[in-house]
């Protein structure tokens, strides 16, 4: 089948075609059907039909796609039947299927020319390539994601003495690739005995995978402020049993980012470095009170996220 010039016009107003012949050292082999492709472009089997649109006979091929920063990369090279020469055509564009179109194309035309007497033997060990390592142009550096999250969260959380308590959180993070970091700021309230406000750095590392998919641990250190410890709480009292600690910590996190909004959950584990003991004067007398504890929790969280 020939291509007629409409074809040829259309095909390079979509895609870039780099062609590199190359002289084939000591017999070159390929597999008939080899191909690869990223996860949405054509499989192996739509390719081998696209090219029985072209030629019956395909030459033998090694036929290679890969996304990259300027957009799907394709590389095709083909043993040209009768001669021991290998030929190469290269594309790239935004749409995988104008690359895998333009290669079917490229090597459906090699296959026109008269057949060799046997095809190269796929056993001669000839090294497989990566269109990432035959760069059509100069490299360029994968980009980093990087995006900023604002995360507005509500939890429970339970200390020596059993599930007793609520907090409410609000984080902001900034992600660039695996690391993350950013800090918190939470108030939280055990009913009859306490509420205390924290505040903390933090930084930790994120699981590689798409960038929609926030899976990560982070650590704390900072502050938290007591108010009203023991017997007075949200109801009132006397403030004089307060107190202010470090605390250390851990939150492990996994949610997800639908366009410009986050939805996740989180489990944590915080600590305070030290305690403050005193007596309190309530209404049954002298009593005394320790200030300081360790919580374990988990909760929801929602909030907007913007790519950088």
């Amino acid at each position: 089948m020939r291509l007629s010039l409409l074809a040829w016009v259309s095909l390079s107003a979509s895609a870039l075609l780099v062609a590199l012949p190359a002289r084939a050292e000591g017999g070159p082999s390929f597999d008939e059907a080899s191909y690869s492709a990223p996860e949405g472009c054509e499989t192996a089997a739509s390719f081998r039909d696209r090219l029985r649109t072209t030629t019956a006979t395909p030459a033998p091929y090694v036929v290679r796609v890969a996304l990259t920063e300027r957009g799907f990369e394709g590389r095709a090279r083909w043993v040209a039947r009768g001669s021991a020469t290998t030929s190469e055509r290269a594309f790239v564009s935004s749409s995988c299927d104008d690359v895998t179109h333009g290669l079917a194309l490229a090597v459906g035309l090699a296959g026109d020319q008269e057949p060799a007497a046997e095809p190269a033997s796929p056993s001669s060990g000839a090294p497989s390539f990566d269109p990432r390592t035959h760069d059509a142009g100069p490299k360029t550096a994968e980009k980093v994601h990087s995006d900023l999250l604002f995360s507005f969260g509500v939890s429970l959380f339970g200390d020596g003495k059993g599930l007793v308590g609520a907090s409410l959180e609000e984080k902001v993070i900034y992600r660039r690739g695996m690391l993350g970091i950013g800090g918190l700021a939470e108030q939280s309230s055990k009913v009859f005995d306490y509420q205390s406000f924290a505040f903390a750095p933090a930084i930790g590392v994120f699981a590689p995978g798409p960038k929609w998919l926030r899976a990560g641990v982070m650590g704390t250190v900072g502050a938290r402020v007591y108010q009203n410890v023991d017997g007075v709480g949200w109801f009132g009292g006397c403030p004089c049993a307060s107190g202010t600690l470090p605390f250390t910590g851990v939150r492990a996190l996994i949610g997800a980012d639908f366009w410009y909004l986050h939805v996740g959950a989180q489990a944590f584990a915080d600590t305070d470095i030290g305690r403050i003991t005193g007596n309190l004067q309530s209404d049954s007398g002298l009593e005394k009170y320790t200030v300081g504890t360790v919580r374990v929790g988990g909760g929801l969280a929602v909030g907007p996220r913007f790519d950088l």
